[in-house]
C-alpha cells in the first residue's frame, strides 16, 4: 500500500532538499529506459539547480553514454520516506558523469506505510547477521518488501538504533536474499516475552531483490491461504 503523498514544487524548497539529498543520502538509483542504474547524487549548482550524477563504478563496464536530452526517473529513500523526481539529461561527461535538469518538483511518500506481514508463527522466516562462524539466525515478527521486524536477545547481541548489518533473508520454500539492513528501533517484547524487537528497514535493495521478495511473500500468502 503506498502512502498519501507530498510534493515540493517551490523553487526554494526543491533546491533545499535536494542540497539535503546530496549531502545525507548521496546514494540514489536512476531510472533510464527502463533499467536502473545505481550512482551518487551531487548537490545542485546553486545558479541553475543542475545536478551532477556520477555511475557507480561497478557498472563501467556495462554503460554506456545515454544520449541528452532523455527522460529520467530518481529514486532515493532516506529513514522512513521515499523521494522521487523527474528529470533530463542535459550534459554527459562520458559513460560516467552526467549532468541533470533541475527537477520542478519532488515527491515524499512514507516507507512505513508498506504493508507487512505478520509471520511470528511460522519459523521458516528469519533473518541470518553476522560473517562465517559468527552467524546467527534471528526469527521474524514481521516482513515486508521494505524491511522486518526481528526477535533478539539484546544480552547477545546488543543491536543499535541506525546500525547497519548485511545477512540474509529467509522466506520458507525460497532462495535466501542478501539484504543491507538499517536498525530504524529496538524495542522490549512485552507480549511474548522473546527478547527485544528490531524493526529495519532495507536500504539500496535493489529492484530484482525487491521483485524476489514480494514473488516470494505472493507464493506464502497463497499457500497459507493469509
Amino acid at each position: 500500500m503506498i502512502g498519501t503523498a507530498l510534493y515540493l514544487t517551490r523553487p526554494q524548497d526543491v533546491q533545499a532538499h535536494l542540497v539535503f539529498a546530496a549531502m545525507e543520502i548521496g546514494h540514489v538509483v536512476l531510472t533510464l529506459q527502463g533499467r536502473q542504474i545505481y550512482g551518487t547524487l551531487g548537490s545542485p549548482d546553486p545558479d541553475t539547480g543542475r545536478l551532477p550524477f556520477e555511475v557507480d563504478h561497478q557498472l563501467a563496464d556495462l554503460i554506456g553514454t545515454p544520449p541528452l536530452g532523455r527522460a529520467v526517473r530518481v529514486t532515493y529513500e532516506h529513514r522512513d520516506s521515499a523521494y522521487a523526481f523527474f528529470s533530463e539529461i542535459e550534459e554527459s561527461g562520458g559513460p560516467l558523469a552526467w549532468v541533470l535538469q533541475s527537477p520542478s518538483t519532488v515527491e515524499r511518500t512514507d516507507r512505513r506505510t508498506a504493508t507487512r506481514l505478520d509471520v511470528c508463527e511460522d519459523a521458516g522466516f528469519e533473518v541470518c547477521i553476522g560473517d562465517g562462524d559468527k552467524l546467527r539466525s534471528y526469527p521474524l515478527l514481521d516482513i515486508s518488501n521494505a524491511g522486518v521486524g526481528f526477535y533478539y536477545d539484546p544480552k547477545l547481541m546488543p543491536f543499535q538504533t541506525d546500525g547497519r548489518h548485511t545477512g540474509q533473508l529467509r522466506i520458507p520454500g525460497n532462495e535466501p536474499v542478501t539484504v543491507t539492513m538499517e536498525i530504524r528501533n529496538t524495542r522490549p517484547d512485552r507480549q511474548t516475552g522473546r527478547g527485544n524487537i528490531a524493526g529495519v528497514s532495507f536500504v539500496r535493495l535493489g529492484a530484482v531483490e525487491r521483485s524476489q521478495i514480494s514473488k516470494a511473500l505472493s507464493r506464502w500468502k497463497h499457500d497459507n491461504k493469509r
